[in-house]
């Protein structure tokens, strides 16, 4: 689950992309997600949404078969 908030000053955004990118030509289970107007560090409804997609994203991921 990789998160990226879209004017974030200290890790270009094409790193994250390129990352997705990779990930998803491998076949591996990757979620992307770019928080439009989005710091580095997330904060309010932003944060919440980032916390409840982590959490989903674990969840679904870390269930046993």
């Amino acid at each position: 689950s990789i998160h990226h908030g879209e004017f974030d000053q200290q890790v270009p955004l094409a790193w994250s992309v390129e990352l997705c990118e990779q990930l998803q030509s491998l076949g591996k289970t990757v979620e992307c997600f770019v928080y439009p107007g989005g710091p580095h560090t997330f904060s309010g409804a932003m944060d919440q949404l980032f916390i409840q997609r982590t959490i989903e994203f674990f969840r679904r991921e870390l269930q046993p078969d």
